[in-house]
């Protein structure tokens, strides 16, 4: 049995490319992520949308809108982050307040945490975590999931092998224009 893992390590540098109304009323962002290896040649990565209104933040990537936050900000909100697509239904939630943070010494005012999964069974076969963190003016400042799958090849004194993945997505700096 051959156990492998691999670890990837890059930089994500998301830019606001520009606003416009899409039906006459939604006021748009086209937000441009680019990737590098070293910080010096940028390729772009994707491209999507987000729209912010007094109730929600909508983001449409890869042709599926999201719900990614809701307003006001209430500790213990829930609401169906798949509200605006075809999928099943998935509970994202405030569980905690507004706090200022550090994250890779970047000092970041009035986060908030947004859990968006946490399943898990008693023997841990299956694990889906994820959560992501907020900094008004900024956005996404902190992501991070871990989806896993434990089985045990029936063999005595053969490893549980895991297969699936983990990502972390952290600030490094910003810059508001």
């Amino acid at each position: 049995m051959t156990l492998v893992t691999d670890t990837y390590h890059f930089f994500l540098k998301d830019i606001t490319e520009s606003e416009f109304t899409y039906t006459g009323y939604r006021k748009m962002k086209r937000i441009e992520r680019f990737k590098s290896l070293d910080l010096s040649k940028w390729e772009i990565q994707k491209v999507w949308t987000a729209h912010k209104n007094n109730y929600q933040v909508e983001e449409q990537m890869d042709n599926i809108r999201e719900v990614k936050l809701t307003f006001p900000i209430d500790r213990n909100a829930i609401w169906d982050g798949n509200a605006v697509n075809s999928f099943e239904p998935e509970n994202y939630q405030y569980k905690q307040d507004k706090i200022d943070t550090i994250i890779n010494e970047v000092s970041l005012d009035q986060t908030q945490k947004v859990d968006r999964f946490f399943r898990s069974d008693p023997l841990q076969i299956n694990t889906k975590i994820s959560f992501e963190y907020y900094a008004p003016n900024i956005e996404l400042v902190n992501k991070h999931e871990k989806f896993v799958k434990r089985f045990t090849p029936g063999v005595l004194d053969e490893p549980t092998v895991d297969s699936g993945y983990t990502l972390s997505i952290r600030i490094k700096s910003y810059k508001i224009d």
